[in-house]
C-alpha cells in the first residue's frame, strides 16, 4: 500500500523483506479461497519475527503497513492458549493459495523455512514479535509520512488493552498513540483520504474502548488532538464512523 511519505533508505529493500512484506498484505486481504494447506500456527509467529527482524529493510513504509495489517488480521486479540493461531494460519494458506504462480515459486523456500518453526511457543514468540515492531516504527516516529503515522496509531490504539500485551508494553503503545496523534494533527493539511478515514476508525475506537483518554485529566491525550477528533467526528455525523468496519473487520 501507498504512504504519503517515501522510506528513508533510497536503496530497494532485499527481495526476502520485500516479500514478507507482500505476504503480510495478501494475508490482511484474506483471499475467500479453500486453503491448499494449512501452516503450523507457528508460521504465523514466525512471520512477524521476520518483519520485526527486517525493519531496517523495510523502512518505515514497509514496517508500517505490516504494522497495519497485523492489526487488521485481529493478532493483537490473540491470547495463549486460545487457538486463533490455527485460524489465522488457514488465512495465510488461503492468501498463499489465491496468490500467482510466479509468487508461490518466489516464496517457496521462505514459507518452506518458516513452516518448519516449531509451533510451541507461539503466543509468546508472536507478542514478542508485534512488540518489537511497534518499537521499531516509533522509533522513527518523527520521519513517518501521515499514512505510516496514522497506520501505527490504529496498531497502538488497538494494542492499548491487548491480551498478548504485557503492562508496560501497553504503556509504550498509550505514549506512542499520544505523541503519533499529536503529529498527526499538526500534519492534517497532508492527510489523505485514508489518512482520514484511519484517524476517524481510531477515534472510534478510543470513544467506545478508551473514553479516560479522550478527558482532560492526567493521562489523557492533550486538547488539541481532543478537540481534532470531536471535529472529525462531527464531520461525519454525531452517530458514526463511516468505514470503520472496513478499516478493522470484527
Amino acid at each position: 500500500s501507498s504512504s504519503s511519505s517515501s522510506s528513508p533508505s533510497s536503496s530497494s529493500p532485499p527481495l526476502a523483506a520485500v516479500r514478507v512484506a507482500e505476504l503480510v498484505a495478501a494475508v490482511a486481504e484474506a483471499p475467500g479461497n479453500a486453503p491448499r494447506e494449512c501452516f503450523q500456527p507457528g508460521f504465523v509467529a514466525a512471520l512477524a519475527e521476520r518483519v520485526a527482524a527486517s525493519s531496517q529493510e523495510l523502512g518505515p513504509a514497509g514496517l508500517c503497513d505490516c504494522l497495519y495489517a497485523f492489526a487488521r488480521l485481529g493478532l493483537l486479540s490473540v491470547r495463549a492458549g486460545g487457538g486463533e493461531l490455527e485460524r489465522l494460519a488457514t488465512a495465510l494458506a488461503r492468501a498463499r493459495a489465491a496468490s500467482a504462480p510466479e509468487q508461490r515459486e518466489q516464496d517457496g523456500g521462505l514459507l518452506a523455512a518458516l513452516r518448519q518453526l516449531d509451533a510451541a511457543g507461539s503466543e509468546a514468540r508472536l507478542r514478542a514479535a508485534l512488540a518489537a515492531a511497534m518499537r521499531g516504527a516509533l522509533v522513527w516516529q518523527r520521519r513517518l509520512g501521515t499514512t505510516q503515522a496514522a497506520q501505527t496509531a490504529f496498531f497502538c490504539t488497538l494494542a492499548l488493552d491487548s491480551p498478548c500485551f504485557s503492562g508496560s508494553e501497553r504503556d509504550e503503545a498509550r505514549k506512542g498513540l499520544s505523541q503519533l496523534l499529536e503529529q498527526l494533527c499538526w500534519q492534517r493539511q497532508k492527510w489523505s483520504a485514508e489518512d482520514r478515514r484511519l484517524v476517524v476508525a481510531v477515534g472510534a475506537l478510543l470513544r467506545a474502548e478508551f473514553p479516560e483518554l479522550l478527558r482532560s485529566g492526567p493521562g489523557g491525550l492533550s486538547r488539541s488532538v481532543r478537540e481534532a477528533l470531536a471535529e472529525l467526528r462531527r464531520s461525519c455525523g454525531a452517530g458514526g464512523s463511516p468505514g470503520l468496519e472496513e478499516v478493522f473487520p470484527r
